[in-house]
């Protein structure tokens, strides 16, 4: 599903948020705007909606129908960003850069797609208080240590991860998921920080931090 919003103002953004749990989801900005999305239905947020969200940037949770957080994400101006919470529990992101927009600044994210750097990247920084384990697919897994960050590469990773999009699965140390989602679905690539104080945050993740 494409946002509803134009692709042509670069100072603009949209979150397009796709329930299909079968149940009331919700879905709070800043920590101030909230909004409900009714069962098996989609809701588009733009900026200057009559619902009036806050400006941009949006610090994004979704929560269930129990006020439960499924997932955080932060959308910056020129990104459209599409969230699905599935009738499997999980939640699925599409972030894409407005084509006719030029790059953000600070947030360079060199291209899309990054070719240039053996394509796409997911980069994972534990910020919490333990191990962390990734799996992909249910094939791939690495373990990144409380304190330290790791990049997914497309290409050079090694071993090289299974072919896109990915399932990442987040464990901590006790063995709990921390999240679930579909990456690697768009051109973008994407950043996941973990803490103690809440589920993971992603966002577009800039490449020149590492590449």
């Amino acid at each position: 599903m494409r946002p509803s919003s134009p692709t042509g103002d670069c100072q603009s953004a949209s979150l397009t948020i796709v329930n299909q749990t079968g149940k009331v989801i919700g879905a709070t900005l800043n920590d101030q705007w909230t909004a409900s999305v009714q069962a098996n239905s989609t809701r588009a947020v733009v900026p200057d909606g009559l619902d009036r969200p806050p400006a941009l940037a949006w610090s994004a949770a979704i929560t269930d129908s129990t006020g439960s957080i499924l997932g955080r994400f932060v959308v910056q101006p020129t990104i459209d960003f599409v969230v699905t919470a599935s009738s499997a529990g999980e939640i699925h992101t599409t972030a894409s850069l407005r084509v006719q927009c030029p790059r953000p600044t600070p947030f360079d994210y060199a291209g899309l797609p990054s070719n240039a750097c053996g394509g796409f990247h997911l980069k994972i920084l534990n910020d919490s208080s333990g191990n962390a384990t990734i799996s992909i697919n249910e094939t791939w897994q690495t373990t990144i240590q409380s304190g330290a960050s790791e990049v997914i590469n497309e290409a050079f990773s090694n071993p090289q991860p299974p072919l896109l999009p990915w399932h990442v699965t987040v464990t901590d140390a006790g063995g709990q998921p921390v999240f679930s989602g579909t990456l690697g679905d768009t051109p973008v690539d994407q950043k996941l920080t973990l803490s103690d104080n809440g589920p993971p945050v992603q966002m577009p993740f800039d490449l020149s931090e590492d590449c």
